[in-house]
């Protein structure tokens, strides 16, 4: 039943089209098999037969019941996504986002359905954990994956915003959920809890310029990647036990582990900062961690060095220091324009250069 309701609203649609289109006017109505797909194989493996056999059979199944029902579908105008001659255009399609930089792929925490042996969609998992098919627990892992570079389009989504006749809250809902956000980028050294270096950085984002001074803690978020670097049990503690210590201006900061640096948080890490919000004090007060220490007159008066990766970003202009720079920005903390200024006379930023951050991800392929 819940076939013959759903095809029957598509094709009154269409009938009603047809009725009041003016003279001359083609309504197109095809119809097309979304049969390309784990679901499809599955069955097919569970009956030992081969999946095009399986496939096919059920869409002569579904096409007989189609026509029973009196449905006006175009069957000229037929396609399936199983079918060669309809998976070699969007294979074509691919090929060309790679060709121009649109398609990459790197490693990501994915969802792992082990009875399955497939990557599986947030949507593909239940509220316990298990995934909907299999019913298996699912876990996750580490492995290469595809994505699409949509960030790269994320301010043109934002400018033709205005030039869509779209309710207000569904825009504010887009505009959320791209999320462009501004603010600063800090790379410390992490060190052990004997203040041995481990080798390794940290990046940490922070929309306050003041921010690494008032901070009692660095969070990195639960799928942070130094959680597989082997450094520490993740499962014992949400101390990590490593330190980030600021290489300008020896300020350090306990990593830990929190809950509310969320997989949308740019860079996995930022500050923790107690009185920045009730959730991040109670969550210092519960753990144990000490509130910090005052800034030195260094870090508040005197010129500031740029830590690496250090740059204000700013809703019309930004600059970003250079990786292996150790300029001096002049008065980070009262003037992040003039520093900006100081860093480009020194060549070493450019004020033209936004830096945006964005909350949205270049999308996954599962």
């Amino acid at each position: 039943m819940g076939h013959l309701r759903v095809y029957t609203i598509g094709d009154v649609i269409a009938r009603f089209e047809r009725m009041s289109a003016p003279p001359g006017t083609v309504v197109v109505n095809p119809m097309g098999w979304d049969a390309f797909g784990l679901p499809a194989e599955n069955a097919a493996i569970d009956r030992g037969v081969d999946p095009d056999v399986w496939t096919r059979s059920n869409i002569e199944s579904m096409r007989a019941q189609l026509l029973a029902m009196g449905t006006s579908f175009d069957w000229e105008r037929e396609v399936a996504t199983f079918d060669p001659e309809y998976y070699k255009w969007t294979q074509f399609l691919f090929l060309k986002m790679h060709e121009a930089g649109l398609v990459y792929r790197k490693e990501a925490v994915v969802n792992w359905d082990p009875v399955d042996q497939t990557v599986l969609a947030n949507e593909q998992v239940d509220a316990e954990g298990r995934a909907e098919r299999s019913g298996a627990l699912v876990e996750k892992r580490n492995l290469k994956q595809w994505f699409l570079r949509i960030t790269d389009y994320a301010d043109e989504l934002l400018r033709d915003l205005e030039l869509l006749d779209w309710p207000d809250k569904v825009k504010q809902s887009q505009i959320k959920w791209i999320g462009r956000t501004s603010g600063y980028e800090y790379t410390w050294d992490l060190q052990n809890e004997e203040g041995k270096s481990m080798g390794e950085t940290l990046t940490i984002f922070a929309e306050e310029e003041d921010a690494a001074t008032k901070a009692a803690f660095v969070a990195i978020g639960p799928s942070h990647p130094i959680l597989d670097a082997g450094f520490f049990d993740t499962h014992q503690r949400l101390s990590t036990g490593l330190w980030a210590r600021s290489r300008d201006t020896g300020r350090k900061l306990p990593v830990i582990v929190s809950g509310f640096v969320s997989s949308e948080t740019p860079g996995l890490s930022t500050f923790g900062i107690p009185e920045s919000s009730r959730r991040i004090a109670d969550f210092a007060q519960e753990h144990g961690i000490s509130a910090p220490q005052p800034a030195s007159d260094v870090e508040t008066t005197e010129h500031l060095k740029a830590t690496v990766h250090v740059g204000f970003i700013g809703n019309e202009h930004g600059c970003m220091a250079d990786s292996s720079s150790t300029f001096t920005l002049l008065a980070v903390v009262s003037s992040s324009r003039l520093a900006c200024e100081q860093a480009e006379v020194l060549g070493y930023a450019s004020t033209d250069d936004p830096l945006p951050r964005l909350r949205s991800k270049d999308s996954l392929m599962p």
